[in-house]
């Protein structure tokens, strides 16, 4: 990710998301990641006793002011189950 950093606004349905937002764009780039991260699970939950229940979403991306004529890619990463 190239350039200055752009507010990103993600608004989901739901008070209790975990979802989240960072944008970055320059005279020839931008991009945008959306991400789903619950630091409970991460940081507080060394027993692994809290349950890692996946939100189901659809997230629309618009990007304001775009004059680029580049083609736009969508990349969707999950990781392992096992991490």
């Amino acid at each position: 990710m190239t350039g200055t950093r752009r507010q990103a606004i993600v608004a989901p349905t739901g008070s209790n998301s975990n979802l989240g937002a960072f944008a970055a764009s320059d005279e020839n780039s931008a991009s945008v990641v959306v991400f789903n991260y619950n630091s409970t699970l991460v940081f507080q939950n060394n027993d692994n006793s809290l349950p890692d229940t996946p939100e189901t979403f659809t997230q629309p991306v618009t990007i304001r002011s775009l004059t680029a004529t580049s083609p736009f890619s969508a990349i969707r990463s999950m990781p392992p189950p096992a991490t």
